[in-house]
């Protein structure tokens, strides 16, 4: 028997990985070839077993408790989610103590790569099919996650806001991309942000990454929802506007507006028909319900694409970083206008930078 350490040295570079997956149940039958990433720091690698199936290895980046525990989410949510309905990858086999997951194998077409080349019909057709399936998701898979492990915590509150969000911003976009020192009032605006956010209802289970780059389309053009580690209890327009705010695709303005209505329209029929009124749903485009949490996400997002594209040096973020710049601006002078002008003053200084430097 080999120590959890030895495990991990093993699974370096994939180099003796193999005997791990012949452990598991899941021997491979030829090479082990890497995959990137994205904006993760975990390790994958694809293979075919003896069996001819196509899976996917994923092993954590180190065999420390946040990536051992960040293993042991995956494997909960993950089989909470199927239990659920929810189109997520079946996890094929696992070993906790050497963080190794193993996930049937979805293919290298995400959303944001399908939808090129589509027509405007095709793009509203899925993207519609996709809101219904977060809805579903959000609702049904939000009953029972007080058994789950999350590794982050298990809701989205404060902390979250301020720290992972808000605070990220500040630290890896405003002072670290940029250079700028933000005005002392934007502190307080950001906190009275967080505190509203954390008020409204959350009862729904949050993906907290629901993006086009962590749904995978299928030959057959069944939506699959994978990067589920993070999974909590949240509000419901999060991974909504995480959708339909994307800066990794364009989508039209009418058809965002369409998609938050429709998810509103879902919501209230699942609150009716739990016995509730469901009239909070309706028309929440331009409520705090909707656009609150929408502002979290853009700034958990902009935050993202600059430390990932400046301080981890991967060049597939910082293109999107003007978009996602453009977004939040937006949110602030034309949706929530007035509600945080420190805030909205400074994005504009910084959209100015961000455009001299853009890629």
């Amino acid at each position: 028997m080999v120590s959890n350490g030895q495990k991990y040295a093993a699974g370096e570079g994939g180099a003796a990985l193999g005997p791990l997956l012949a452990a598991a149940g899941v021997p491979p039958a030829g090479p082990l070839s890497p995959l990137a990433g994205d904006g993760s720091s975990r390790r994958f690698f694809r293979f075919t077993t003896q069996d001819g199936r196509r899976l996917v290895a994923v092993l954590p980046p180190r065999a420390d408790a946040r990536g051992l525990a960040e293993a042991r989410s995956t494997v909960e949510i993950g089989r909470h989610l199927r239990r659920c309905g929810a189109p997520v990858p079946a996890i094929v086999a696992c070993n906790l103590e050497a963080g190794l997951v193993v996930f049937e194998d979805l293919g290298d077409r995400h959303l944001a790569a399908w939808i090129k080349g589509r027509t405007a019909e095709e793009v509203r057709d899925c993207y519609r099919r996709v809101v219904r399936i977060l809805v579903d998701m959000q609702v049904r898979a939000a009953p029972g996650m007080e058994k789950v492990f999350c590794h982050e915590g298990p809701r989205y509150d404060r902390r979250v806001m301020l720290e992972r969000e808000s605070g990220y911003f500040v630290a890896a976009f405003v002072r670290d991309y940029c250079g700028v020192q933000p005005p002392a009032g934007v502190a307080e605006e950001l906190a009275r942000l967080a505190h509203a956010c954390a008020r409204l209802p959350a009862a729904f289970f949050l993906h907290r990454d629901f993006q086009s780059r962590n749904i995978m389309i299928a030959d057959n053009g069944q939506p699959w929802i994978i990067d589920f580690q993070a999974g909590r209890l949240g509000p419901p327009a999060y991974d909504l506007a995480a959708l339909v705010r994307d800066p990794y695709v364009n989508l039209d303005l009418r058809l965002r507006y369409e998609l938050v209505d429709l998810a509103g329209e879902l919501l209230a029929e699942s609150a009716r028909a739990r016995g509730g009124r469901g009239v909070a749903w309706r028309g929440w485009a331009e409520t705090d319900a909707f656009l609150l949490p929408a502002l979290q996400r853009n700034l958990q997002v902009v935050a993202a694409l600059a430390f990932l594209g400046a301080q981890r040096k991967r060049p597939g973020f910082l293109p999107h970083l003007p978009r996602a710049v453009a977004l939040l601006a937006e949110l602030l002078t034309m949706r929530l206008p007035g509600r945080f002008p420190l805030l909205a003053g400074l994005v504009a200084q910084l959209a100015e930078i961000v455009e001299e430097r853009r890629p």
